[in-house]
């Protein structure tokens, strides 16, 4: 029996990306060519669902892999479709594009790293650079681009200077050729900008290649322009940006977009938590319900991250019943779990610590299970840390 497709769909955009990929791998060894179904299962809602969804499923359609898709959201069915339509037409402006044909040697997609960087830039613990933004961006940014430029002699390469942080002069990478590239073996800089014009995704991909053959290991922010509208750019900076990020390349993002400056920056943070870089918020793992939903699960979701999306490093799943949710939250830290009508279970990693809580006590339950395993943060402690 010949006729079915394959599907490997995760709640992880890394973990579903290189599952796709190593079964296009042994495919390809076994000279099958069966069509291949794309998904980020239980990608939640908003902005942080589309931007998940678009690095698992973008990065495969951008390396020629798919053929038909689906954005899984926590919301009515019919605004799954513009998403959809969205990635389908970047995927489509990509064909066509490319590189210099070259081997490329800085990717292993049967075992993922995070290339090795000189830490002489502001770096967080987890290997990420700080997120840059323009100007006043609130009260999370790490550090702000000035605009300026100084010319290094004749060509693409330019520097940055950021006397404001003391962090010396940037290396500005704007171009494909590696003529160009073999000017940053001749200066001193903390870390490099990568910003390219055309095809960002595969010079980048030969860029990093370059870094690897010439062993530098400077730290690289990389700087996307998305002129578009503000769907499009989320759409198209997550798989774009998404698809070096989930590979290990690249250590920040600067966004130049125009969403306004507070939006651009949350776009920033939320590509790089949905490439598992930097955690800045709760992350929600939240299936798109079914008939066997005997809740609102979209009114309950709200609630939840009404109450507890301040909690950075946190995951949380809300599941609308007890047949695929156990399964599809394994990621999760705590889970809220449909076990009928009006009943929610409750889960601490795996395990099913509190069963049958009527709907009405089961937020308030689930925030005292995360305050029981000490990973309950108050808001007003995280106001006081920002000022």
């Amino acid at each position: 029996y010949h006729d079915f497709m394959f599907s490997m769909k995760a709640s992880h955009p890394v973990v579903m990306i290189q599952a796709y990929r190593l079964l296009a791998s042994e495919m390809m060894k076994l000279g099958w060519d069966y069509p291949l179904h794309l998904g980020v299962t239980e990608a939640g809602d908003g902005e942080d669902g589309r931007v998940k969804s678009a690095i698992g499923i973008g990065t495969l359609l951008l390396d020629g892999l798919g053929d038909t898709i689906r954005v899984s959201l926590t919301e009515d069915p019919w605004k799954e479709i513009d998403p959809c339509k969205r990635l389908r037409s970047y995927a489509e402006s990509y064909l066509g594009k490319g590189t210099v044909p070259f081997v490329e040697q800085s990717r292993n997609i049967a075992e993922i790293k995070r290339r090795y960087v000189r830490q002489v830039a502001p770096l967080h613990r987890d290997g990420s650079v700080i997120v840059w933004g323009e100007g006043e961006v609130g009260p999370r940014g790490d550090a702000f681009f000035n605009g300026k430029e100084i010319t290094y002699d004749e060509g693409t390469l330019t520097v940055q200077p950021l006397e404001t942080f003391q962090m010396g002069e940037v290396a500005h990478v704007k171009d494909g050729d590696p003529s160009t590239w073999k000017r940053l073996l001749e200066v001193s800089t903390p870390f490099i900008l990568l910003e390219m014009t055309e095809s960002y995704l595969h010079q980048g991909r030969r860029f990093f290649d370059w870094l690897r053959e010439t062993k530098l290991d400077l730290p690289v922010i990389l700087m996307g322009h998305y002129p578009s509208s503000d769907e499009d750019t989320v759409i198209h900076a997550s798989a774009e940006l998404g698809a070096l990020l989930a590979d290990g390349l690249g250590e920040g993002v600067l966004l130049k977009t125009n969403l306004p400056q507070e939006k651009e920056s949350s776009l920033a943070f939320n590509i790089l938590q949905g490439c598992r870089m930097r955690a800045t918020k709760t992350e929600f793992i939240a299936c798109p319900s079914c008939g066997r939903t005997l809740f609102d699960l979209q009114e309950v979701t709200q609630k939840i991250r009404a109450r507890t999306a301040h909690l950075p490093g946190v995951k949380i799943a809300i599941m609308g019943c007890i047949v695929n949710g156990p399964g599809e939250m394994a990621d999760a830290d705590f889970g809220y779990v449909g076990s009928g009508r009006e009943k929610i279970d409750l889960y601490v990693g795996k395990e099913c610590v509190e069963r049958g809580i009527h709907y009405t006590e089961a937020v308030d339950r689930l925030i005292d299970l995360i305050k029981q395993h000490d990973r309950w943060i108050e808001p007003s402690q995280l106001v006081e840390s920002a000022t």
